[in-house]
């Protein structure tokens, strides 16, 4: 995993964030002249082009989403994990940059769900706390300090990481076998979701016996179909 920490001396570096109490700064700085000419604007056609922004601070996304759209990235942006999640139905990214504290899914639980379901796309955190914090188990691709790392090394990373990436990250095969549902000791209707992978429940009643039905997950909104086996029924 690459862990990236701002330059000790302010002019190896161009900053991009500061962090001051809950306030972001923007630069205003131009980076674009200090770039190689290899990772410029004018790189459209290499690979690893679709970017997921995940971060709960607007300035934050908007701030990295105009440096990333200058230098030819096709940038989507989700406010949170099940925002995100929600992004990736649409479409797969080649790369994920998510921030790690954000509310209803941290980053370290959609790196997880990214690692189940979509384990060919690579993912960056971006955070204030140290590397040495993170949760047990937390392996992200890359992990840059949110205290003025450089945006020089953001790109530099994303190319390194996304350059041997396939033509195209499509989107998996449709499941369409229906989830099978369970009861729990209250008498409710335990379901998991295949999008978000968490668990909710529905209350029990005498139709869902013995059929096919639809519902919405309370958490990232997928609407999905569930199936109570006659075993299961608990009756």
């Amino acid at each position: 995993m690459w862990v990236l920490y701002p330059h000790r001396h302010p002019a190896e570096q161009t900053p991009l964030l500061s962090n001051i109490g809950q306030k972001v700064l923007v630069r205003r700085r131009s980076t674009t002249a200090a770039l190689p000419r290899y990772i410029r604007g004018s790189g459209v056609g290499h690979l690893g082009k679709r970017v997921l922004l995940v971060d709960d601070d607007h300035l934050v996304r908007k701030m990295i989403s105009r440096h990333l759209v200058a230098e030819g990235y096709v940038v989507r942006t989700a406010i949170d994990g099940l925002d995100a999640i929600g992004k990736l139905r649409a479409g797969l990214p080649d790369f994920i940059i998510s921030d790690l504290n954000m509310p209803r899914m941290s980053g370290s639980e959609l790196l997880e769900v990214v690692r189940k379901r979509f384990p060919q796309i690579p993912v960056m955190v971006i955070s204030g706390v140290n590397a040495a914090e993170l949760p047990a188990g937390f392996a992200p691709e890359a992990f840059f300090h949110k205290n003025g790392f450089d945006f020089h090394q953001l790109l530099e990373t994303i190319l390194d990481v996304t350059r041997n990436l396939p033509l195209r990250t499509a989107l998996p095969p449709i499941d369409n076998e229906p989830v099978i549902a369970r009861w729990d000791e209250g008498g409710r209707c335990v379901i998991g979701c295949k999008d978000c992978l968490r668990e909710f429940n529905i209350p029990r009643s005498a139709d869902i016996i013995r059929r096919e039905k639809w519902t919405t997950c309370v958490h990232c909104g997928k609407l999905v179909q569930f199936l109570v086996a006659e075993h299961l029924e608990g009756e």
